[in-house]
């Protein structure tokens, strides 16, 4: 019983996203690294949306007893230092990547179940990030450890685990709060929306 509740909640937020998950690799950076057209420069302008976006949104993860709970490590989760890493290696100081602009409009992530729902959308972009990595090697040369970190999170041998270990907190989390299902997808569609509209402006 307890599995199925589980599995009902991945079934339901995978199709309440799926809308959501396609606008944004119809973005216009993330299409063309898929279609291997994207410049040095658009790849940089696309790593800076990305570093202000988690800047804003990591801090407001990190302080809540829901990680000790569920003995769930959000420091190893955290993606700034990846796409910091990745702006020294095109020349970034600190001080600039200190300085790129911050977005102002981030999804809500006051309750655990937004932090859940957040978190959905941000490790399963690891996912997909392996994809966009071996794009970036064909197209800009690029790989893990040489301007590619971020879009190589977790390394491919430790993908497959990070992903499990974010699905296990979802589904204890689920199953020990069915009444917060609901908060849990649309902050999910959420976050989905929020990013669409920073990587766009």
């Amino acid at each position: 019983m307890k599995k199925s509740i589980g599995e009902s909640i991945l079934k339901e937020i995978k199709h309440a996203t799926r809308n959501h998950h396609d606008d944004i690799e119809k973005n216009k950076l993330t299409k063309a690294i898929i279609q291997n057209t994207i410049t040095q420069e658009e790849y940089i302008k696309l790593l800076s949306k990305f570093y202000g976006f988690y800047q804003a949104c990591e801090p407001q993860l990190l302080h809540d007893s829901l990680w000790q709970e569920y003995q769930f490590d959000i420091q190893e989760r955290k993606k700034t230092p990846l796409i910091a890493q990745d702006l020294h290696f095109f020349g970034f100081a600190q001080s600039e990547i200190q300085q790129l602009e911050s977005c102002q409009k981030t999804p809500a992530l006051q309750t655990q179940a937004q932090k859940i729902g957040f978190l959905y959308v941000i490790e399963g972009s690891t996912l997909g990030g392996q994809v966009l990595g071996r794009q970036l090697k064909q197209s800009l040369g690029l790989e893990a450890q040489k301007g590619a970190s971020y879009f190589n999170s977790y390394g491919k041998q430790n993908l497959k685990d990070m992903w499990e270990g974010f699905q296990n907190l979802l589904l204890e989390f689920a199953d020990k709060n069915p009444d917060k299902e609901q908060e849990i997808i649309l902050s999910a569609q959420d976050t989905f929306q929020k990013l669409d509209e920073w990587l766009a402006s």
